[in-house]
């Protein structure tokens, strides 16, 4: 992903090594520990009435 930075924006090289990249994750890779880490972050959204109606994290993953 940094080789990105550098070739499609304007980041300069020493920037590009000191901006943090997100961290990706395979479905294959998830436990069930972190489905519910997700299920609980967009809980809080259906708790706070942002989103009408619970949302099925597990059922959004894409799989391959």
């Amino acid at each position: 992903m940094r080789p990105d930075l550098l070739g499609y924006t304007v980041i300069d090289a020493k920037l590009a090594e000191a901006v943090p990249l997100p961290g990706f994750t395979n479905y294959a890779q998830f436990t069930p520990s972190d489905l519910a880490y997700f299920q609980k972050f967009f809980d809080v959204f259906t708790e706070r009435k942002i989103f009408t109606r619970k949302v099925d994290v597990a059922s959004m993953l894409y799989r391959a």
